[in-house]
């Protein structure tokens, strides 16, 4: 006996109606357009690593507003404000920073603009 098989037209249709209405956590949404968020680097002071931080941001198309770093007695502390950054992405970055080996404290916290 032969019958016909129903496909999805896309596969948002597989999901259950309460994950299809989910927002999404990487996007920007209006609130994120009011704050800033502000990262508090310490590192071990190395030629390439205002490179590697940076990169974090640029691999996702985002432009620091603000870049500060002083180096003193082998550390080099960085700041960096971010304007407009989704909250979730900022987590991240966040965490990818203390994945690196000479990043020994990142803090991040967001200002409302």
């Amino acid at each position: 006996m032969n019958q016909a098989l129903h496909l999805p037209s896309s596969p948002a249709d597989c999901l259950p109606a309460d994950l299809q209405c989910r927002p999404d956590g990487w996007g920007a949404r209006p609130e994120d357009a009011h704050h800033s968020a502000l990262f508090d680097i310490q590192a071990e002071a190395e030629a390439d690593i205002l490179c590697r931080l940076l990169n974090l941001f640029a691999l996702q198309g985002y432009l620091p507003a603000e870049v500060h770093a002083h180096q003193e007695d082998g550390w080099i502390q960085v700041r960096l404000r971010l304007h407009a950054l989704p909250r979730h992405r900022a987590e991240v970055i966040a965490a990818r920073m203390r994945s690196m080996v000479t990043v020994s404290e990142v803090g991040l916290s967001f200002h409302t603009c």
